[in-house]
């Protein structure tokens, strides 16, 4: 993935706990380095673990509103 992520030509959101101990959390800022500029939107939560979809409420609400951020950005653009 990190070798062709210049390739990748459809929106991309990276999203990623800073504090997860199950991966690198390293190498999602790398392939995001790796993206055609303008193609990826980063988010990283650094005291969140692993699933940060599924954390405590008020952290899990400001994931899902940079979610419903990124596709309503996405949904303008398109239409």
């Amino acid at each position: 993935a990190q070798r062709d992520a210049q390739q990748l030509k459809i929106p991309t959101l990276l999203v990623f706990a800073g504090d997860d101990h199950l991966v690198d959390a390293d190498g999602s800022p790398a392939f995001f380095q790796s993206l055609t500029a303008g193609t990826g939107t980063l988010h990283r939560y650094d005291h969140l673990y692993h699933e940060i979809f599924n954390e405590v409420k008020a952290d899990a609400d400001r994931v899902f509103a940079d979610l419903d951020h990124w596709l309503a950005t996405q949904w303008r653009q398109l239409a």
